[in-house]
């Protein structure tokens, strides 16, 4: 029973509730955390992933969903392509699997990389969860100020 005492008290100092920004394509998200970050902006670490944890209601019955991630930089913005394997977010909200029916709330965990090679800026990401086949309906919407660090030593 210790152990698991010692992993509750551990929890909290590893995955923060953080304050986000809406976006106007889509509802909010019910809570958002990220790993690692408490507040805005979030460090994002070359070479690692950064870990998300949302909760969202399903608006609507739907076979699949997908994640959008868009980048502005210097007020240029830009579509972040993600891998399939963490855009597909069916594959990323544990045992609940799709099709998913109106007004479900759905946990996410979402992995977004961060590659060695990206410069330390400063930026702005939206991430939205939209039908597979239908983009323009979106099921949920955020946007947090960010940047990208170099790792700790």
């Amino acid at each position: 029973m210790f152990r698991y005492l010692i992993l509750v008290a551990l929890v909290p100092a590893i995955v923060f509730g953080v304050e986000f920004n809406k976006c106007s394509k889509g509802p909010a998200p019910l809570s958002l955390s990220v790993v690692g970050c408490d507040s805005q902006p979030c460090n994002l670490v070359r070479g690692k992933n950064t870990e998300f944890q949302f909760l969202f209601e399903v608006l609507s019955d739907v076979d699949e969903l997908r994640t959008t991630v868009f980048a502005t930089v210097f007020g240029l913005t830009t579509e972040y392509p993600l891998p399939s394997e963490f855009s597909n977010v069916c594959e990323h909200i544990g045992t609940d699997k799709c099709p998913l029916e109106k007004g479900e709330q759905i946990t996410v965990s979402l992995s977004i990389p961060v590659l060695e090679f990206y410069p330390l800026i400063s930026l702005n990401i939206e991430i939205s969860l939209v039908e597979k086949n239908n983009t323009s309906i979106v099921h949920s919407c955020f946007n947090l100020d960010a940047k990208v660090v170099e790792p700790e030593p």
